[in-house]
């Protein structure tokens, strides 16, 4: 979500989520 890496790969994004 806030991580430098969601921002590059907005697989990580889907991962903080769930």
């Amino acid at each position: 979500g806030q991580s430098t890496q969601s921002f590059f790969t907005p697989f990580y994004l889907s991962q903080e989520i769930g």
